[in-house]
């Protein structure tokens, strides 16, 4: 039989027991655990709900320009600018880490991460959401009732997303204090 002296204190898949050299132990409450795998879960969930809000927002119409009453010119964040690729890139990043996030039961990496990208895209999609808004503003002191601007869906829902993703990291699970496990003698 194989000398399993080495994996002294390694951890079951599930994480409820450890081997102590000779025998699969129940994990000790003092020892730390993942049980805080309901906040992994909630990150990962907030993670791909944000993932979801970039990507679909960018693709959906950021501004709408109505002249004269009746005509009607959406802009996606795809268009124009192009800050909606940013956003989309954003999302595939959010959207890996959320899948790496359901995977593992806990990545500080991925964690972290997706609270980085989220704050990015919060940044950029609340500046557009201003950028519109001046634009509006003007469109609307130059031209009187010819024209006007108005904030999409997309940009909105964009910006829901990035903030989801940066609510996030506050639903990340901490490990608690360790304590080492009694190394048993290999006989």
């Amino acid at each position: 039989m194989a000398d399993a002296s080495g994996l002294v204190g390694m951890r079951s898949p599930d994480g409820r027991y450890w081997w102590d050299g000779l025998a699969w132990q129940p994990v000790p409450p003092s020892m730390p655990t993942a049980a805080a795998g309901t906040g992994s879960a909630t990150n990962a969930i907030l993670a791909t709900l944000s993932a979801a809000g970039l990507i679909i927002g960018s693709l959906m119409p950021w501004a709408t320009v109505t002249a004269l009453g009746f005509i009607n010119v959406s802009v996606s964040g795809m268009q124009g600018g192009g800050d909606g690729y940013f956003t989309i890139g954003a999302g595939l990043v959010l959207l890996l880490c959320g899948l790496r996030l359901f995977s593992h039961r806990f990545s500080r990496g991925a964690s972290n991460t997706a609270f980085f990208v989220a704050l990015l895209a919060a940044a950029l999609t609340a500046y557009e959401l201003t950028n519109v808004a001046r634009v509006a503003s003007n469109t609307s002191s130059q031209s009187g009732a010819l024209a006007s601007v108005s904030s999409g869906p997309g940009l909105y829902l964009a910006l829901i997303g990035s903030i989801l993703g940066v609510a996030s990291i506050f639903f990340r699970p901490t490990l608690t204090t360790a304590v080492v496990p009694p190394v048993v003698p290999s006989s």
